[in-house]
Parts: structure tokens; C-alpha cells; sequence
């Protein structure tokens, strides 16, 4: 994997998730998978507020131990990842809520992905308070 572009803070931010990627043995980049074991698991968890690809994988992974299987990282095969959301919140954007104590992860969390979200939803112009950040929706 490999971010479109570096600079001190993406490199960092970079550096803090590799113990998680080897830990876990998922890849940041590409996966594919068999379109009936998507099907088999109910595919992605719509009702998540990020992170649903992970859990998707979490759930691919058990899966496939019980049959037997594992996921396989193809080596020498290179992802060039978005800098997006640097680019829209600055390079330090996670190292500073990867700063956030561990009693504050979940209201964190939480106020990220609706800032994400309502920030997504005025550039489409649907920003009309009907939102289902939190997972619920307001009226």
C-alpha cells in the first residue's frame, strides 16, 4: 500500500496502523472475495457508522477458518491509497484522534463519522437534517 502522496504526518499515521495490518493480516488495499461468501455473510453491516469493511473482513475471516481457509495477501502487488481526507482535513487529522484517551473513543467516534457524514451530504446538497449519522434518524 501506498498513499498517493507523503509527508511527515501520513507517513506517521502510516507507521501507527502497520501493528494492526500485521496483527490482524488485513490488507489495505484491494480485497476481493467470493461473491456468494459476501451473500452467505449479509455483506457489509449498513447499520455501522464506519469501519464496516473491517468488520465484513472480521466475519470473512471466521468463516474461512471454519472451512479451512485463510486470507491471502498477494505479494508484490502495489495499491496506491487516496489521500482524500488529508487533503480535506490536514495531514494531522488521525494522529490527533488517535490521541484521544480510550474512555473517549466511542463519543469520538462518533462526532467524526457525523462530521464525515453531514460534510458528505452538503456537497451532494442533501444536507436536509434527516440524517442517520448516529443510527438514527431525526426528523
Amino acid at each position: 500500500m501506498s498513499p498517493e502522496r507523503w509527508s511527515l504526518p501520513i507517513a506517521l499515521t502510516y507507521a501507527a496502523m502497520l501493528p494492526m495490518i500485521w496483527l490482524t493480516g488485513f490488507d489495505t488495499g484491494v480485497v476481493f472475495w467470493r461473491r456468494s461468501d459476501f451473500v452467505d455473510l449479509g455483506g457489509y453491516d449498513e447499520s455501522r457508522l464506519a469501519a464496516e469493511d473491517v468488520h465484513f473482513l472480521w466475519r470473512l475471516t471466521r468463516m474461512g477458518k471454519g472451512r479451512g481457509q485463510r486470507l491471502l495477501r498477494l505479494r508484490g502487488v502495489k495499491a496506491v491509497t487516496s489521500t482524500r481526507k488529508f487533503d480535506q482535513y490536514g495531514d494531522w487529522h488521525y494522529l490527533r484522534q488517535m490521541g484521544v484517551p480510550p474512555a473517549g473513543w466511542e463519543r469520538s467516534f462518533r462526532e467524526a463519522a457525523r462530521h464525515y457524514l453531514h460534510r458528505i451530504l452538503r456537497e451532494r446538497g442533501e444536507a436536509d437534517g434527516s440524517s442517520q449519522a448516529d443510527g438514527h434518524a431525526t426528523e
